[in-house]
This record gives structure tokens, sequence and C-alpha cells, in this order.
């Protein structure tokens, strides 16, 4: 299951998202909804003229034992060709209801594709 293409929050159905139960899924769209109103907002007080895609993956990202990852940036491949500098979420952020939490996830995240941007924009 994809949102429609050219949604600027995107939930990503892969292999697992059938094994997630329906409760989860519901939280899950209510976090896309959620991400989006914060990425708007963010958008708005920072006055930048465009934020990155960011793409919601229904699942958990551990590294090690005891290291949750919420969130990575970088360039994605696009289906036509090329790629984009984009976020995926974890689905920790996406069910979180804390918006402090999710918007400065989101923030720190923006900030560094934005520095990533300007230093390739630079060299």
């Amino acid at each position: 299951m994809t949102e429609q293409e050219g949604d600027e929050v995107l939930l990503v159905g892969n292999d697992m998202w059938e094994r997630i139960q329906s409760p989860i899924q519901a939280r899950l769209r209510e976090g896309r909804e959620r991400i989006q109103l914060l990425r708007n907002a963010i958008a708005r007080d920072a006055k930048v003229r465009r934020m990155p895609p960011v793409w919601i993956d229904p699942t958990i990202w551990m590294e090690g034992e005891d290291i949750c990852i919420h969130a990575a940036s970088g360039a994605w491949p696009r289906a036509q060709g090329g790629s984009t500098l984009g976020v995926v979420v974890a689905a920790g952020p996406a069910i979180c209801r804390d918006d402090a939490v999710v918007r400065a996830i989101l923030v720190r995240v923006r900030a560094l594709l934005h520095d990533r941007d300007k230093d390739n924009r630079a060299s």
C-alpha cells in the first residue's frame, strides 16, 4: 500500500503491512496526517521555499539491541529515474502523538538535508 505519488508525505506499505494489526495501521495513517500538518507548519514558520518529501516506513529500525533509529535522510531513487533528496521516517515518530517530539525530528532531518544540499552546490 502506497499513498498517491505527488503527496508530500507518503505512507509506504511493504510486505510487513498486512502483518500490522489494524489499530496500529490506523495510528500510522493518523501519523501521516499529523506529519503532513507539522511539515507544513515547519515550512511556514521557517519561510522556506520547499520541504523535502517524507516517506513513512511502517517498521521500527534498530541498531543493535538498544538503539532505535527514528529517521534518515538522503538521496532516494525515483521510479522515473534519477533521485530526490528526502526523509524516511520509521514507525515510532509516525505513531507518536507528541507534536513537539515529531516536529523536532522533522526539523533536525530537514536541517541535515539543507546542509547536504548546500555542500553539494558548493562543490
